[in-house]
């Protein structure tokens, strides 16, 4: 089953609310705010749900469509789903039921984990909003940590001869963890 909902945001520091969620905090459950590439940030509750959207600077008047499916919760800027659907960005980049989850989270702590593949021969990607962690000559492509998300996000969209951009997807050894415990022994 799928479920859309389409978000406009109003406001230059607005954070739409998109249900009450005052019984959760009262629980003393915390809210988990996940960054997406774009730079927007949305709050996920206990429950696996959206509860808040606070749009990045410069993106306060671009939608949001939140879409279920399965065991996905995906929150995707109007100007995310050409490249989305050209195949350019990887959907998982707006999964934040996925970005949530502890060991993403973990990985994604000092910003987000992507990697960018090229069309032709290519120096590293070394400024706006990203840092170069490796390399990967076999598929022309580098691992990038995301710094300044807005400004990645345009740099990186907006250059032709990015391929495509990816989710650097934690190991299944370390996302099948129970409890989303991630173990280093």
């Amino acid at each position: 089953m799928v479920v859309a909902l389409a978000v406009s945001l109003l406001g230059p520091s607005v954070a739409v609310a998109l249900r009450d969620h005052s019984q959760a905090a009262a629980a003393g459950s915390a809210l988990n705010w996940v960054s997406l590439i774009t730079g927007d940030q949305v709050a996920i509750d206990a429950a696996g749900s959206v509860v808040a959207i606070h749009p990045a600077t410069g993106r306060e008047r671009i939608s949001l469509t939140l879409q279920q499916t399965g065991d996905h919760l995906y929150v995707v800027p109007a100007d995310a789903a050409d490249p989305i659907s050209r195949g350019l960005v990887d959907r998982r980049l707006f999964d934040v039921a996925l970005l949530s989850r502890p060991e993403y989270q973990w990985q994604n702590s000092a910003g987000l984990a992507i990697i960018v593949t090229y069309r032709d021969r290519r120096r590293p990607l070394s400024a706006g909003g990203v840092r170069v962690e490796h390399l990967y000559t076999s598929i022309n492509g580098e691992a990038l940590t995301v710094t300044a998300p807005a400004a990645a996000w345009s740099r990186l969209t907006g250059d032709p001869s990015v391929k495509k951009i990816w989710l650097d997807a934690v190991p299944a050894d370390l996302s099948n963890q129970r409890g989303g415990e991630i173990r280093t022994s």
